[in-house]
């Protein structure tokens, strides 16, 4: 279940940043990715608009209010780690997986004895 709930209702713009003082409201001050609040993270000259929706696919959402969140600048690389842990793993990184996991025991075993 989300953390954040879209109370806001406000009015067609013709360009995103008009958004963000009801997005940072609808975010409750906080980054849509890491979740820390404006304070923590520099204050609101930190805080970007991003969308879910790639304009490059979605021509029509290019300012439709539901696509888009509020971020940190500094938190992309948690969005980036985000969908990186949230796709399916391909075989090369699960045999990649399994190949550390025998290193580790192997060190394990050495040092055990």
């Amino acid at each position: 279940m989300s953390r954040f709930v879209r109370r806001e209702t406000p009015p067609q713009f013709n360009a995103c940043k008009q958004f963000l003082p009801f997005l940072r409201r609808d975010f409750r001050y906080r980054c849509a990715y890491c979740e820390r609040t404006e304070a923590v993270l520099g204050g609101e000259d930190f805080f970007e608009i991003d969308r879910f929706r790639p304009v490059s696919k979605f021509r029509e959402h290019m300012t439709h209010y539901p696509t888009f969140t509020t971020h940190a600048a500094i938190a992309i690389d948690t969005k980036v780690t985000l969908q990186t842990l949230a796709r399916p793993a391909s075989r090369l990184e699960a045999r990649f997986a399994a190949d550390l996991d025998l290193v580790e025991q192997s060190r394990i075993q050495e040092e055990i004895g």
